[in-house]
């Protein structure tokens, strides 16, 4: 909107400076042109830029427990993100840009034991939100979902 404002003015200026004949309107008039056709970059890269970071999701993964938790996976419905492992008493912090609508789902293993379970319960592609999972030392898995 703002470009075509600064459009319409450059053409108001360039029309009443040559009807005027102001000296050195070309000059200005393109030295005005180009300085509007640079925004246009700019303003896509920062708008670019915002998008990425609000659609950020990040996940914190959390080993309280004595023994490693490995093979961790998110998998939302087309597409599955392979963590790795997290040792004992130890923190992990990821960051992802789901692409799907629904459930984001959690699987991992620890002591030979297969779990499963849902680290979001409904996310949308493009609006980044974070969790935190928490395996506690008795093995039970906590999630600590902010949206």
């Amino acid at each position: 909107m703002l470009f075509c404002i600064g459009i319409i003015s450059l053409i108001v200026y360039f029309y009443k400076a040559q009807k005027n004949t102001v000296g050195g309107y070309w000059k200005n008039s393109i030295v005005a042109l180009m300085i509007l056709l640079a925004n246009i970059p700019v303003a896509v890269t920062i708008v670019s830029t915002v998008r990425y970071v609000v659609s950020a999701s990040t996940v914190v993964f959390e080993n309280q427990s004595s023994t490693k938790v490995e093979d961790i996976y998110l998998s939302e419905r087309e597409h599955v993100y392979e963590i790795g492992s997290v040792l004992p008493n130890q923190t992990l912090e990821k960051g992802f840009h789901f692409q799907s609508e629904g459930a984001v789902s959690y699987s991992f293993t620890r002591n030979g034991n297969k779990y499963r379970g849902i680290m979001f319960g409904y996310v949308t592609g493009g609006m980044g939100s974070s969790a935190k999972m928490i395996i506690t030392k008795s093995g039970k898995v906590e999630i600590n979902e902010k949206v």
